[in-house]
């Protein structure tokens, strides 16, 4: 729809906005990428366009292949002839993905990364790169999820080494690091102790400071506080379980 006519980044702004709200978020992508490559350098509000743009469009994909590994164990331990059909679904719907990962990390390293105005932005940016190659590790098998995962593994680790230097530990973009990696340690790669100490330490940090974090007003920043230390009593007793 956006082919022979020429849009302005007001306009891209405008129809990405609208489809968001009509919850048309493949339209949303195509409309923010074309926004990206007529305006890279990101206020913060588009940058929340941008993230929530592809969070919405991956969501309900993510969650049908959750829904079609559970059908895959209950088919195969009846032993019906049910598991080609959903064999070729999800193969669709991974092929679906891919198509999606590759399309954020183009932006992200064509547009977003080298016009990055500041350390926060840079960061954000890497962070989000990072958390696409999770994704993908969630249904990568064999030399792709090798491949993959030590993508993700080494993009989390250069953007957490950035995040030390550059943020403060109460930053938004800081604590969404620490949370998605923690994740990913402790879900993906089944490092279960590296990742519970990796969120236990940013909590017990960021507990040190949480006066001046509530002095900020900063809800954004205790929420994600809040689910560090979700995470934590739950792997905490996961933990504890299994020794």
């Amino acid at each position: 729809m956006f082919e022979g006519k020429k849009y302005t980044p007001r306009d891209y702004l405008f129809l990405i906005k609208l489809f968001r709200d009509t919850e048309n978020y493949p339209d949303m992508v195509k409309a923010m990428n074309k926004y990206i490559e007529l305006n890279p350098k990101l206020l913060k509000d588009e940058k929340k366009l941008l993230c929530d743009a592809y969070k919405n469009i991956i969501s309900d994909k993510r969650n049908s292949l959750h829904i079609l590994s559970s059908l895959s164990l209950k088919e195969e331990s009846k032993q019906t002839n049910k598991m080609h059909e959903i064999s070729i679904i999800k193969e669709k719907i991974q092929s679906e993905l891919k198509i999606i990962f590759q399309d954020i990390h183009s932006i992200i390293d064509r547009y977003l990364i080298p016009n990055a105005q500041d350390s926060e932005s840079k960061i954000l940016y890497m962070k989000l790169k990072a958390d696409y190659f999770r994704y993908h590790c969630e249904f990568a098998e064999g030399d792709e999820f090798e491949e993959i995962s030590n993508n993700a593994r080494k993009m989390y680790k250069q953007t957490f080494d950035l995040a030390e230097k550059e943020l403060p530990l109460y930053n938004e973009v800081r604590l969404g690091l620490i949370l998605n990696y923690s994740v990913f340690e402790y879900d993906i790669m089944d490092n279960k102790n590296e990742g519970y100490e990796m969120a236990l330490k940013t909590y017990n940090d960021a507990m040190k400071i949480l006066d001046d974090v509530e002095k900020k007003r900063a809800s954004e920043n205790l929420l994600l506080i809040q689910l560090i230390k979700e995470n934590i009593n739950i792997w905490s007793n996961e933990i504890d379980e299994e020794k």
